[in-house]
């Protein structure tokens, strides 16, 4: 149990949140000011994806469903990659 608590202290609700009801706010245009990296938040949809593994919290399947939808659907370039401007 000290463990999950110490895993919600990494967790970015204000990012997870829309992605738990399907809302597409991985640019930040909906007031994720900002906007999201990648290196930041894929650690956090695996440890929702194993969060629901070990709990079956429905909300972090959810999450993580979502942003592979959401991700797959709008957000990936044709070579695989879903984000740009990683070297200046």
């Amino acid at each position: 149990a000290s463990h999950l608590r110490a895993g919600e202290w990494f967790n970015h609700f204000l990012w997870t949140a829309p992605l738990a009801i399907g809302v597409d706010d991985l640019d930040g245009s909906h007031g994720n000011a900002g906007g999201n990296h990648a290196n930041t938040h894929i650690p956090e949809i695996i440890g929702s994806a194993r969060g629901y593994e070990l709990t079956s919290n429905r909300t972090q399947h959810d999450i993580a469903r979502n942003f592979f939808d959401i991700l797959n659907g709008s957000h990936t370039w044709s070579t695989g990659g879903s984000n740009d401007h990683e070297h200046r």
